[in-house]
């Protein structure tokens, strides 16, 4: 798995979660949103 496919993955069970729990949505999305820009642009 690439890290492109690993990110998109965990974007999709990040709005899953947030679907079933909607009182986390926007914490969740932002939180998601910070890890991914943390990692997408963190050179390994």
């Amino acid at each position: 798995m690439t890290k492109k496919e690993a990110n998109t993955y965990f974007i999709k069970e990040v709005i899953s979660m947030a679907d079933k729990e909607r009182w986390t949505d926007s914490f969740r999305v932002r939180l998601a949103s910070r890890i991914l820009l943390g990692r997408a642009y963190k050179p390994e």
